[in-house]
C-alpha cells in the first residue's frame, strides 16, 4: 500500500493536471512527509496518460517499517498510467 503511494504520488508530481496535484498531495499526506521520489523520463501525452521512471521511494517506505530487499532498492520503477476513456 504505501510502495503504491510513493510510486504514485511521484509520478504524478509532475503533472500539471489538477488531479495529478491532488493525487500527490494525497500521497504526501498519507506517507506523512513532505518530499517524495525522484520522476525522471516524464511522458505526458494529454488525454492518454503518464509515463515516468520513478525511484529514490525506499526511504519513504524505511520511515513507514516496511521492508525491502536490497536487490530492489536499486531498481527503478516504470510507471504508465492510462487515463483515456475507453
Amino acid at each position: 500500500h504505501h510502495k503504491i503511494l510513493a510510486i504514485v504520488g511521484t509520478a504524478e508530481s509532475n503533472s500539471e493536471h489538477p488531479l495529478g496535484a491532488a493525487i500527490t498531495k494525497y500521497c504526501k499526506q498519507e506517507l506523512d512527509t513532505e518530499t517524495l521520489g525522484t520522476c525522471i523520463d516524464f511522458q505526458v501525452v494529454p488525454g492518454c496518460g503518464i509515463s515516468c521512471k520513478v525511484t529514490n521511494i525506499e526511504g519513504l517506505l524505511h520511515k513507514n517499517n516496511w521492508n525491502i530487499e536490497d536487490n530492489n532498492i536499486k531498481n527503478a520503477s516504470l510507471v504508465q498510467i492510462d487515463a483515456s476513456n475507453e
